[in-house]
């Protein structure tokens, strides 16, 4: 297997009476992906992401503005008042060691 940088890009919205999460809301996992979550945070925020995409460089973390837009879809797509004009009050991008594999790889070598 070979490890490869991988770009999980995030966006945080405020969260109102109308958009307010109880519980963290996760996707079934298929074989290539864990899919794209929603939950809170502490401070009363909606959060939605890692999405994970495979990319040269183990620097880049810039926004791109397509998945940006993507993330939004999912949002409503779960919570339907959430207004990303208005709600989006943050975003970032983490970069990730990805392989070809579904898991975790941990080989020992003696």
């Amino acid at each position: 297997w070979k490890a490869r940088p991988r770009r999980g890009q995030y966006r945080v919205y405020r969260s109102t009476d109308a958009t307010s999460l109880e519980r963290p809301i996760q996707p079934i996992p298929t074989q290539e992906t864990k899919g794209i979550f929603v939950f809170s945070t502490i401070y009363n925020q909606i959060v939605v992401g890692p999405t994970a995409l495979d990319q040269d460089s183990k620097t880049d973390q810039s926004i791109d503005p397509l998945v940006a837009q993507e993330l939004d879809r999912w949002a409503r797509r779960v919570l339907p008042r959430l207004d990303p004009n208005r709600d989006v009050i943050g975003e970032y991008v983490g970069i990730r060691p990805g392989t070809d594999q579904r898991d975790y790889q941990i080989h020992v070598q003696y």
